[in-house]
Parts: C-alpha cells; sequence; structure tokens
C-alpha cells in the first residue's frame, strides 16, 4: 500500500499494533507506551526507508519493544498473556456476545470456571503458540496479518496454529468430555 506520508502509515497500522501490544502484555498502558514508543523510533531511525519497508520495520520495533517489557516482568513476576478474558471489558463483550449462556446464576459460575480453565490451558502453551492462537482465534486475524505482526511464514504460523489448537484439546479432554 502505498502512503502519502508517515502519518498515514501510523493511522493504518495503529490498531493492529495496539491490539498486538495489549494481548501480548494484558495492561492497556504498556500497550499504548509501546505503540508511541515505537511510532518515535520509526520516525528517529527509519522515516527515511523505502516505504515497502515500514510495515515490517515498523512490526519488528513493536515486538522488540513488546519483548523488553517482558523480560522486565519475568524478572519481576510471570504475567499472562490470557488473562485479558477476565478484564470488566472483555466480561462485557462476552456478555453482550452471548446472552444465552448467561441466563443463570449457576451458568455464570460454569462459564467462569469453564473461562478460567481456558486460561490454565493457554497459558500453558509455548510463547508463539499463545501469540499465534490469540492474533488468529481471539483476534480474528488473518493468516497474513498475523505473520505480518509476528515476522513469520505462513507455513510458521499454521505450524503453531495448529500445535496450539491440538495441545489445548489435549490439555481440555477432561472438561469437554462426556462422562
Amino acid at each position: 500500500m502505498a502512503y502519502l506520508s508517515i502519518e498515514q502509515f501510523f493511522i493504518d497500522v495503529e490498531k493492529k499494533a495496539f491490539h498486538f501490544a495489549r494481548f501480548a502484555l494484558n495492561h492497556h498502558e504498556q500497550a499504548l507506551d509501546v505503540v508511541q514508543d515505537s511510532m518515535e523510533a520509526m520516525l528517529r531511525h527509519y522515516a527515511d526507508k523505502p516505504q515497502q519497508e515500514w510495515h515490517a520495520l515498523f512490526f519488528s520495533i513493536v515486538r522488540n519493544k513488546v519483548n523488553d517489557i517482558r523480560r522486565k516482568q519475568k524478572s519481576r513476576s510471570s504475567v499472562s498473556l490470557v488473562s485479558e478474558l477476565s478484564t470488566a471489558d472483555t466480561k462485557q463483550d462476552i456478555i453482550e456476545k452471548t446472552p444465552s449462556l448467561l441466563q443463570s446464576p449457576e451458568q455464570g459460575i460454569v462459564n467462569a470456571e469453564l473461562s478460567s480453565t481456558l486460561n490454565n490451558a493457554v497459558n500453558q502453551l509455548a510463547e508463539r503458540q499463545r501469540e499465534v492462537f490469540l492474533l488468529r482465534e481471539a483476534m480474528q486475524y488473518s493468516i497474513k496479518e498475523t505473520c505480518e505482526l509476528l515476522d513469520l511464514t505462513p507455513g510458521t504460523v499454521k505450524q503453531h496454529h495448529f500445535r496450539a489448537l491440538k495441545q489445548l484439546r489435549k490439555l481440555l479432554a477432561e472438561v469437554w468430555s462426556d462422562d
């Protein structure tokens, strides 16, 4: 895509970068900081590069900034990528999208337990599998978009997605058994 300016480019990629950082860090303000810092770094170091290189450069900066924050957090404590599902905004989204699932208090408890079980299972995935799974399933990104965000080939994205699904089926077999 040809852009009239780098500002146009930022408008085009800002939302995807934010969602990626938000899911990766599970923190709204940190995700905003990552996007802003990435834009500043892009302007400072790479604005003079050809436009066709901007996308890969920008998302490389975003990934590096996310990884830097993760490293800092890991040294302090382990942070879940999937606890996003337990935030108030997401619960509200779930309630709005699936009202029939929450028809009774008992069903609400069951759903909360299932959500917790799913969170735990997703947290057990390898990091790259978890990233691909969240982008493909939770954020509904295409294979192409996931490739661009993670700087992977389509085959690698498909492989990580397949392995994530296979591992989740194994981890969740008890929960969804017919016993």
